[in-house]
């Protein structure tokens, strides 16, 4: 999880975005301060492979020999005591954090850079990217990698198109209630949709997507929503969705991750007019959310129970 506190409340040391007229300082209430990705100095998980078709493993090894040098390695096992190296490229500043799935393999580096290789061949796909400041998470999908640096930024590259789909956009606006940036919560989950837009889940049970024809960020999934799932869960029937079927069901998904009791399904059964009310919201909700998402399966779905 990457945990969000405020940054003192003073102009030194919030980060600037300012243009050619001058620095422009950002209002210190609507700054985060994330903590950085930050590994020891090995580290190996496996690659995100949603067919389970390639069976490699990422390696990190930093301060190789204890040099200042570190190593980005993809390998196969073998077997339990046995590995082949796949590829090997090696770096001069200590890698912080890695994702790696089918295509991309990605690193955060100690100089607040990212570098980008193919998973398959471990060629670079792009110069290092430098960022502003550290990077506080990292993932990928497909083509997409998504950056949230430090500070509260974001960013989704692809890098089939080579393009950048979000630009450095805050996540102040997630964070904020009452006006001010709630230091308990954590970003619990992220990933990418089929379209390339980044989904955010926070610990407070509230999911955000970026809807690039507004840019701006929609609320997926709130605790209200959830209440409105369980009050109708007898009544609507929830699409097929799996663990493995996320891509398919993306908002399904997002909304199975933080799942409430149902405590407020007893305050409807004696009022017909009020749940009826609560049924037609939600399927409004969930028809209005799986559009933004690009979901086809869950918008037919919901269409054909509101019809």
């Amino acid at each position: 999880n990457v945990s969000a506190k405020v940054t003192s409340a003073t102009s030194s040391n919030v980060p600037s975005k300012g243009g050619s007229s001058g620095t422009r300082f950002v209002d210190p209430k609507s700054y985060i301060n994330l903590t950085p990705l930050d590994i020891g100095q090995t580290f190996v998980a496996p690659v995100t492979d949603d067919l389970n078709k390639l069976n490699l493993m990422v390696e990190i090894e930093n301060k190789i020999s204890g040099s200042n040098l570190c190593a980005l390695r993809i390998k196969s096992p073998l077997d339990q005591s046995n590995e082949s190296t796949n590829w090997e490229v090696i770096l001069g500043n200590k890698i912080t954090g890695v994702t790696s799935c089918e295509y991309l393999t990605a690193v955060s580096c100690s100089d607040n850079s990212v570098s980008v290789f193919s998973t398959t061949t471990g060629r670079r796909l792009n110069p290092p990217i430098i960022l502003q400041s550290p990077v506080a998470l990292l993932t990928s999908s497909n083509n997409n990698l998504i950056i949230i640096t430090s500070n509260g930024y974001l960013s989704v590259f692809d890098f089939e198109k080579r393009r950048c789909l979000v630009k450095e956009e805050s996540l102040a606006s997630l964070f904020n209630e009452n006006n001010k940036i709630r230091t308990d919560l954590s970003i619990s989950n992220a990933f990418i949709t089929n379209n390339g837009s980044p989904v955010i889940t926070l610990s407070n049970r509230r999911s955000f997507m970026y809807d690039m024809s507004f840019n701006c960020w929609s609320v997926m999934c709130s605790s209200t929503d959830q209440q409105l799932i369980n009050i109708c869960s007898d009544i609507v029937k929830q699409p097929p969705y799996s663990k493995n079927d996320s891509e398919s069901y993306p908002l399904a998904s997002v909304q199975s991750m933080h799942r409430l009791s149902r405590t407020s399904i007893s305050t409807f059964s004696s009022n017909s007019s009020l749940q009826s009310s609560a049924t037609l919201s939600f399927l409004d909700q969930q028809l209005a959310s799986a559009f933004v998402m690009n979901s086809t399966s869950e918008y037919k779905h919901w269409l054909l129970l509101l019809a």
